[in-house]
């Protein structure tokens, strides 16, 4: 078994989230809202109050409260989850078959099996389990040695890398 000290900050989760705020949304659903957005102002300033410009700009609306929700929500989330530690360190415990986090809030196992995808980016990874539930682990606490075997295990057990 190896074991990871894994340190968070408030500035650190902030990050994580915006990575993966950007990763689910891409660049293309920001970009049609947009150039939505400038197509409804402009037809309004040119007078067209059809029922087409109301539809598309409560569309437009919605767009952006669900870019805005999806952001905040995982960001409200995994802060209240830093703040509920008193010491924001965890120790990862790698191991064949599963892993487990031990803080000071608690502990949770899990089997390599649960990982359903990997997104690896400089500054954390991201152990994604089902529809917007992961786990961040700083990269800065991870040595080449411990970021070869998660990815090992995790491949062999059916999860995607990227």
């Amino acid at each position: 078994m190896e074991s990871v000290t894994l340190k968070y900050s408030e500035s650190f989760i902030k990050r994580a989230v915006r990575s993966y705020w950007w990763k689910t949304i891409g660049p293309i659903f920001p970009v049609v809202t947009s150039l939505l957005a400038a197509f409804v102002i402009y037809q309004v300033i040119d007078g067209d109050r059809s029922w087409f410009v109301g539809v598309l700009g409560a569309t437009v609306i919605i767009a952006i409260a669900v870019m805005a929700a999806s952001y905040f929500v995982h960001l409200s989330r995994s802060l209240s989850r830093l703040r509920r530690m008193k010491d924001p360190v965890a120790i990862l415990e790698l191991e064949e078959k599963k892993f487990r986090v031990v803080s000071d809030v608690g502990a949770s196992e899990m089997q390599w099996s649960l990982i359903k995808e990997i997104w690896r980016f400089e500054h954390a990874w991201l152990l994604l389990f089902s529809g917007g539930e992961f786990m961040t682990l700083p990269t800065e606490g991870l040595s080449e040695q411990s970021r070869e075997f998660i990815t090992e295990r995790a491949k062999a057990n059916g999860a995607k890398i990227a």
